[in-house]
């Protein structure tokens, strides 16, 4: 059975590096960054001297960066490779501080 304070700190240190690390833990590679950022560029939903997306309002070149972001007519998802990769190192940092 988990310690439910054991399970608590853990969650704590999670997000805490998580808030504290947001760059590093939540962004895509360069690569999908890139790939997003055409797509939109070239959808008939993007606002060019705004940089936004008409559809859901977001200010495009900072949606492209997150992970768990996704385009409002599905022209690309979340990037769970990317969150996957990130989450070892994440893993390995929070378990230092538990």
């Amino acid at each position: 059975m988990i310690d439910t304070k054991d399970l608590a700190n853990y969650s704590w240190n999670l997000i805490q590096y998580i808030n504290d690390n947001q760059g590093k833990v939540l962004s895509v590679s360069a690569e999908v960054e890139n790939e997003r950022k055409e797509l939109c560029t070239n959808c008939e939903h993007y606002e060019g001297q705004e940089q936004v997306c008409k559809m859901c309002g977001c200010f495009v070149p900072q949606k492209v960066k997150h992970v768990f972001d996704s385009c409002p007519v599905n022209k690309w998802g979340r990037d769970k490779e990317n969150w996957i990769k990130n989450f070892d190192n994440l893993y390995e940092e929070v378990d230092k501080s538990f």
